[in-house]
């Protein structure tokens, strides 16, 4: 494994990766993490990965889907099997009592660019009904949306979220969230789908808002 790799990620207790483009047989160590992912053979580019130190490791619970149980193998205590449908776009998992005063969902996404022939419309549609089935709260999502949302607006203005508190550590008041800023003015569908994602589920962008981002709302790639 590249030594740049294990340097940039080294910082972060969790970490999220698309486009792995393993297969079932593949194995990433990365020491001190624990790796789950989910790949599905009819991808040829099989994505989706998250790793969480070692020390919040027995914290956490990743959902899957119960039919995949004999998947699992020597990671079972960390999983969490429902009959609940899931995306295949996405891998999460609930990390509570560690943290946070309340459980938070962390779901890493990959949905494949519009004109794919793996395109999934349908995504937040999919994932809307399985946070509502499975109850969810506080969730993060991040990863590769491939969704260019412009200056189009994700909030409704004057809604209460309880959520935002959780998102901005406190240090905002909810009549105050900041202005999204973002560099990239185009807009495609999974754009829009996106936005009317967040506005019906009560869900705010971070990109843009935060951090040092939340001075240029530049995207933001690297190449290892």
């Amino acid at each position: 494994m590249f030594p740049e790799f294990l340097e940039l990620v080294k910082a972060y207790d969790i970490v999220c990766l698309s486009e792995t483009k393993l297969c079932d047989v593949d194995e990433i160590y990365l020491p001190g993490y624990v790796g789950f992912f989910r790949n599905r053979g009819k991808y040829r580019r099989r994505s989706g990965g998250i790793f969480v130190k070692e020390h919040i490791a027995d914290y956490i619970s990743v959902f899957e889907n119960r039919s995949m149980i004999s998947s699992v193998n020597e990671k079972m205590k960390y999983y969490s099997f429902t009959d609940v449908s899931l995306p295949e776009n996405i891998l999460s998992m609930k990390l509570e009592g560690l943290v946070f005063k309340e459980a938070v969902t962390v779901g890493a996404v990959y949905i494949p660019p519009e004109g794919s022939t793996y395109a999934n419309t349908d995504f937040f549609v999919q994932l809307q009904d399985c946070i509502v089935a499975l109850g969810l709260n506080n969730l993060c999502l991040l990863g590769d949306f491939n969704a260019r949302t412009g200056t189009l607006n994700d909030i409704i203005e004057g809604d209460v979220n309880d959520g935002l508190d959780v998102l901005f550590e406190g240090r905002i008041q909810q009549s105050n969230i900041p202005r999204r800023l973002n560099t990239d003015c185009g807009t495609n569908n999974m754009g829009f789908r996106l936005v009317d994602f967040c506005k019906e589920m009560g869900g705010v962008m971070v990109n843009g808002r935060v951090g040092v981002d939340g001075t240029c709302g530049r995207a933001i790639t690297c190449d290892m």
